[in-house]
This record gives structure tokens, sequence and C-alpha cells, in this order.
């Protein structure tokens, strides 16, 4: 007997504390009905992301699932976890959120500590309020279009090494893996573009720059683990000193950028590049006398480790974004010849018109070309979603009239995958169809539904040199070869639910075919 009572007295404060958690993970469970918002029943622990975080779908597919439960509502309640999170349906709502509301939803919804992660938490996605303001500001004119004229023949360098590439027997014929040949375009793009590092990975594909892009978003199980956690869950993520970037790759940013500024400063080397901008940022902030002074936040110098997280931030988006697009549009013009032949035509017309030569205000004129991108963009958007946080109060109409209060600090979602691929805009959306990007098309739709680059002044610093560099390689690539599609080419393309940006699980397989007619 008296052991039971023992186990009686243990029984009641483990009772108790199960009670207690179970009260804080439901204690948010009632927020939008007391608000008269329109929301998706939580379901315990998970909230509305079951799918992503047990490995069964990823981020973007899940708010899709939420966007679709939510229909007939402009916006909606959801949970992350147990954090109360608006879902946006309605584009006029996504034009205020976005754009002219903006003062309002300035952060973006996605923390990095910059003492753990000392590289990506100096990056402009991550970076909120006048931070993000005076950091992007610095680093906006390493994005022109003048730089990018600038940097144009140094693409069309790495696209001639791309065509010497297929043109070789690689033992199978012509076919390809295309997210080989992708990354190898885009790490070479990048390096000699940012950095001035000439790498050539088709013919060294284990090049330093391609090791440590598979290692900075490789979407192996602990990564998605750790990345998704930094995503959704920050504050246990600082705890467990989880951070998006793997050490290796910090270290290797750290070595390659130190190396490269100092021989370019021992030898007087300037070159129109991105890192050019940041060794300039450093000598001001050095003329300024502020880079060493430890009064100052970090913010307002900028240092080697500032060079070194910009390298890094320039990578990220001008490698594995545009290197899966660009794979992904491959193999969206194999599935679709029709659509090939006519942008095959074109490219074949407007270089006849300038003897055979290509550059940036050449690829401009290829209309045909803008649509086709586009598409494709629509169907797999690089990144789903947006996600903003309230930074002042805000009104957001309720479905039978009134407003509610978006609270400080409630992230805003707008679910891209979802909206591009909603027949309300694109009927039939799995039809593979550029006609939609006519002037014409464009005008008959709301302007906020096709936005794959984000909008408003948080709109992606790396746009115009993503769709540079892709446009270019497909001009480079037409212009000698057809893609066709092989018995290895999947029928559909399903992401990888680890991944953050949209990664398919299937390997795409085609037949890069020498043009008989040229």
């Amino acid at each position: 007997m008296a052991s039971l009572g023992f186990e009686f007295t243990w029984m009641i404060p483990i009772a108790v504390i199960c009670v207690l958690i179970y009260v804080y993970l439901t204690w948010t469970h009632n927020y939008w009905r007391k608000k008269g918002v329109p929301f998706l029943e939580p379901i315990l622990f998970f909230g509305s992301l079951k799918d992503n975080i047990v490995g069964k779908k990823s981020l973007g597919e899940c708010y899709q699932d939420c966007y679709w439960k939510l229909n007939g509502y402009k916006c909606g309640g959801i949970f992350k976890f147990r954090q109360p999170v608006v879902l946006l349906r309605d584009p006029e709502l996504v034009k205020t959120v976005i754009v002219k509301e903006f003062s309002s939803f300035q952060d973006n919804d996605f923390h990095s500590n910059v003492d753990i992660d000392p590289l990506f938490g100096r990056n402009p996605f991550v970076l909120r309020g006048n931070v993000w303001r005076e950091t992007r500001s610095k680093l906006t004119p390493g994005f022109t279009s003048g730089k990018l004229k600038l940097m144009y023949p140094l693409i069309h360098d790495v696209c001639k090494d791309l065509l010497e590439h297929l043109r070789q027997d690689n033992g199978e014929g012509g076919l390809r893996q295309t997210k080989a040949i992708t990354t190898k375009f885009a790490a070479d793009s990048v390096a000699i573009c940012a950095y001035g590092l000439r790498q050539n990975s088709f013919l060294n594909p284990d090049t330093e720059f391609r090791k440590y892009g598979r290692k900075f978003l490789e979407p192996t199980l602990w990564r998605g683990i750790e990345q998704t956690s930094v995503i959704l869950t920050p504050k246990i993520a600082d705890f467990l000193r989880l951070k998006f970037t793997p050490t290796e790759v910090i270290d290797f940013f750290r070595r390659m950028t130190k190396e490269t500024v100092t021989y370019r400063l021992e030898n007087n080397v300037k070159r129109n590049d991105f890192l050019q901008l940041l060794i300039q940022l450093k000598e001001k902030a050095e003329n300024l006398n502020n880079s060493k002074d430890k009064s100052i936040p970090w913010h307002k110098k900028f240092t080697e480790e500032d060079i070194a997280a910009q390298a890094l931030t320039f990578f990220a988006d001008g490698y594995e974004t545009s290197s899966t697009a660009l794979s992904i549009l491959m193999y969206d013009l194999a599935c679709n010849p029709k659509v090939q032949e006519r942008l095959r035509e074109e490219v074949d017309s407007v270089m006849g018109q300038h003897n055979g030569q290509v550059d940036l205000d050449i690829i401009h004129e290829m209309e045909y070309l803008e649509m086709v991108v586009q598409e494709s963009l629509r169907m797999h958007p690089p990144v789903p979603l947006m996600n903003r946080l309230c930074t002042k109060p805000f009104e957001l109409p309720l479905p039978n009239g009134g407003t509610f209060t978006v609270e400080v600090g409630t992230p805003v979602v707008t679910p891209m995958l979802a909206i591009q691929n909603d027949p309300q805009y694109f009927p039939d959306p799995t039809h593979f169809d550029p006609e939609r990007f006519t002037e014409e098309n464009k005008e008959k739709r709301p302007r906020y539904t096709h936005f794959p680059f984000g909008e408003g002044p948080r709109i992606c610093l790396g746009m115009r040199f993503g769709l540079a560099q892709n446009k270019a390689c497909i001009v480079h690539v037409l212009s000698e070869f057809e893609i066709r599609k092989c018995d290895k080419t999947p029928t559909s393309l399903t992401p990888i639910p680890t991944a953050f940006i949209f990664s398919p699980k299937e390997e795409i397989w085609v037949e890069f075919v020498k043009r008989t007619d040229k």
C-alpha cells in the first residue's frame, strides 16, 4: 500500500505537467475564432503544417493545401505550430501587404541569428527593419542593368563552355541529367561574375564552388531538419544553435573571399564584378574609421565578414535557385516540343538579324523567350511562398464586412505556388502555355497573381542576374541543339519535402540532339 501511495504521489505532478503542456499548446487555438476570421482547425503540436513537419510534403505544398481549404475567402487563419498565421488568397490583399502598406509588413518572417550563423545572418533576405534597409541600399548598385551588361560577356564565355561540353559524346549519346549541367553552369557563372574566378566545372566537375554549393542547400534529412527549424521555430533553433549554413560552407566563403580580396589589393586588380563593390564598401568603412570600433553595431560597419556574407548571398541567389529553375525549364521544353520549336525559330530569327551575335540587348528582343521562362516559373516557382511579419498593427477585411486587426509579430503568408496555379487566374494550370504571358493576356488578370521573385521593396535582388544567365543559356543551347524527352524523362515533378526552395525528387534526364539544319 505504501508503494501505491508513493506512485500516486508522483502521478499528481506528472498529470499537472501534462495538463499545463496541453493548455500551452492549445492556448492559441481559439485565436481566430475570437476574431471572427475563417480558419483551419489546428492539429495539436503541428498546427496546419503537419505534412511538412513529418516529411510528407514541402512547405509550399502545405500552404497550397491550406489555400484550397480556405477557398471562397480573401484570407484566413492558419497555425504554424501554435502560432496564428494569416494566409492571403486575394491579389488585392497581396498588393496591400507587400506593396501599398509595406511599412506595416516590411520584415520577412525568417530569422537567422548573426551570432550563430554569421554569414547567412547578414543576408538581406533575413535582415529586418533599418538593418535590412541599410544593407540593401549598399548592395543594390551591384545589381543594376548597367552592371549586368558589363557582366554579360563573362556569362557568354560560360555558355560557350557549356556548348563545348554538349558537343562531346559522354558515352550515353546525348542523354544528360539536366541538374548536373545547370549546377555546373550556374556555379561557373556566379564564380566569374561575382568574384572574377574562372572555374570551368564542365572540365573540372569537382570545383570547390560546386562542392560547397551542394553542401549549402543539399536536401539531406539533417539539413532539412536544421533549415526547417530555423524557418518555423527560430527560438528553438537559436537555443539549439542550429543554423541555415553548414560550418564548412562558412569557412569556405571566408577563405575564398579573403584570398581573392588580398590578391586584388596587393596587385591593384580591379574588375567590374560584385566583389569589387564589396571591396569598395569595406574601404569606405575604413576611411570613416568605424570598421574596428566595437561600440558601433555590426551593420553600421563593413568588414571582411560582411564581404564573405554578401559573397554567399550572391552565390545563394545565383546558384541553387537559378540552376533549379534552369533545369526545370529544360524539362518543360523537352516535354513541349511545339513550344520549343517556336522558341528556336525566334532564337534563329533574332540572332540572324544580328549576324549570329548574342548580347543582353539582343536577348531582351526575344519576347517569346520571356513568355516561356515566365510560364516555367509560374508552374514551379523556385521559392513557393512569401512570409512577411506584421511590424505595425493593420486592419484586414472580414468576410461579412468589417475588419480584424493583424497584431505586431503575426506572420502573413502569400502562397505563390497556390496562386500561380489557381485556375481562376490561369485556366488549366498544369498545361504549359507561354501564351498566358502575352501583354494582352497579362492585362486580363489581376496584377498580383504571378511573382516568382517576390514583389515590392523586398523583391529578389538577384532577379535580373538569374534571368539573364538562364536566358543566355537557353538561347545558346537552342542555337545548336534540340532538347528531347527520353525513356528516363520523368512524367511529372514532385518537390522534395525537406527543401525550402522547389527542388524535384526526380532526376531530370533529357536528350540533347545536334541540329541538322545548322
